[in-house]
């Protein structure tokens, strides 16, 4: 009987020992699976998290060199209208003054026209009127000239004969007479009748007379 029951205890005790192992092993082996599942699915979730860590890396880098290119874009363009402004602006300050220039440069040739048609037509204006003057004072000189010599002549052709004598001033009613000068003759005498108008004749004949020996006839 001892014999059946040791073999029964040691039948017992192998039996616990094998479920032991058994559970012991099965442990083990669901630690080691929770444990690789756990680093799997720590190591996927890294990977995730890494990999949309360089996702939004990426994205950020994207969307920041986009904004940094739309910030360049909008520089380059504003520089270029500014440059197209300042150019336009300038281009027509530019023209205006060309403009400005040339209407001044117009003008001032105009009134320069203007002035040197002026003086010439008052330089010619004076030449003419000079000239009628000069003509004018030429014709009268001529013809008082004229008229003087040809009064002269007629005079001299009128009262040439009282020239070859020389006026003596009476100095009796009859007889010889006295002569101023050199010369010798015989003075008629005076009647009555003669009165006023042979003293007339007298004083005009001495006159004349005169005149023509002054004038140097």
């Amino acid at each position: 009987m001892l014999v059946v029951v040791v073999v029964v205890l040691v039948v017992v005790v192998i039996a616990v020992v094998v479920v032991l192992v058994v559970v012991v092993v099965v442990v083990v082996v669901l630690v080691v699976v929770v444990v690789v599942v756990v680093v799997v699915v720590v190591v996927v979730v890294v990977v995730v998290v890494a990999v949309v860590l360089v996702v939004v890396v990426i994205a950020a880098v994207v969307v920041l060199l986009v904004v940094l290119v739309v910030i360049a874009v909008v520089v380059v363009v504003l520089v270029v209208v500014v440059i197209a402004v300042v150019v336009i602006v300038l281009v027509v300050v530019i023209s205006v003054v060309i403009v400005v220039l040339v209407v001044v440069v117009v003008v001032v040739v105009v009134i320069s026209v203007v002035i040197v048609v002026l003086v010439v037509v008052v330089v010619v204006v004076l030449v003419v009127v000079v000239v009628v003057v000069v003509v004018v004072v030429v014709v009268v000189v001529v013809v008082v000239v004229v008229v003087v010599n040809l009064n002269v002549h007629l005079w001299t052709m009128l009262f040439s004969p009282l020239r070859q004598h020389t006026v003596c001033r009476k100095v009796s009613t009859g007889g010889e007479g006295n002569c101023k000068g050199n010369c010798k003759g015989k003075v008629h005498p005076r009647t009555g009748h003669e009165g006023l108008e042979g003293e007339y004749r007298y004083s005009s004949t001495l006159s004349l007379t005169s005149t023509l020996d002054v004038v140097g006839w």
